[in-house]
């Protein structure tokens, strides 16, 4: 809960989907970590280990990882502030060394989130950085994916809504996420002894663009950069008297037809930790 020291050891198996070459690459992932919390600060450190699939090559690395996150919003990352919007940022910064298997390298995966009120009350700007690199020589040892998602995510790196996943993708990735927040309705009501309680429904809009060491399965010389746009809409409820959830449906269109554009529509359920 980033107030007390913990330790976390995580096992994970998952499929990268790179949809232009209509195939999914698994990736195993093992890791221990320390965290420590300073402040509005939380530090961790470990072990990992990861066996990954490119293609018909598969790797096994592993090593030690350091995270940095700092997170100073004034109100959680659903909610929207009746007066004052919302303002703050949010840094994850993680290094690693892989020093197991047949090749040693490095990588580092940095993410920049700031919100910055409008000049209108309730409404704010939101933007989100994500920078990633990895050293290694070959593809299969470590890779980023990028482009667009099948559900809706407040916090996703390597987001580019409006096509595929892995319409970017590579050993180096770069993306910006560009968002405006508003609130359309304040509700607060219940209707009967339904247990359902509505509180508000607010909407953004957005633009993303990036870039990495492979756009649309061709090597991009970090030149090409696919641009999306689209509109989404929250409504925050609670069920059963207790329980915070955020209903959502979003349009998502790609601007760019030579990389694989998509009309997406895309549905999300999200639960809320607080109001």
């Amino acid at each position: 809960d980033g107030l007390y020291p913990s330790i976390r050891i995580t096992h994970s198996q998952s499929n990268q989907y790179l949809g232009l070459l209509g195939e999914s690459n698994r990736l195993e992932f093992s890791s221990l970590q320390f965290f420590y919390p300073i402040s509005k600060w939380q530090v961790s450190f470990g072990g990992t280990h990861v066996v990954s699939r490119y293609q018909d090559s598969t790797s096994t690395t592993g090593g030690l990882e350091i995270t940095f996150s700092h997170k100073d919003f004034s109100l959680n990352d659903f909610a929207i502030d009746p007066d004052k919007g919302d303002r703050g940022h949010r840094v994850d910064l993680k290094l690693t060394g892989y020093l197991l298997g047949e090749k040693q390298f490095s990588s580092y995966e940095l993410l920049w989130e700031q919100r910055v009120p409008s000049f209108i009350d309730s409404h704010f700007f939101r933007s989100v950085l994500s920078v990633a690199r990895s050293t290694n020589r070959e593809l299969s040892s470590k890779y980023f994916v990028g482009g667009g998602i099948s559900n809706i995510s407040l916090l996703s790196p390597y987001l580019v809504r409006g096509y595929p996943s892995g319409v970017l993708y590579g050993r180096s990735m770069f993306t910006l996420n560009l968002e405006y927040w508003l609130p359309l309705m304040r509700i607060y009501s219940g209707r009967g002894v339904i247990p359902l309680y509505h509180y508000r429904t607010k909407m953004r809009f957005f633009l993303d663009t990036g870039t990495a060491e492979l756009v649309s399965n061709e090597n991009s010389a970090f030149n090409k950069w696919p641009i999306g746009v689209g509109i989404q809409f929250m409504h925050d409820t609670k069920v059963l008297f207790r329980f915070p959830l955020t209903l959502a449906v979003g349009f998502n269109f790609g601007l760019s037809s030579q990389y694989n554009k998509e009309t997406q529509v895309v549905l999300g359920l999200i639960s809320r930790t607080n109001d």
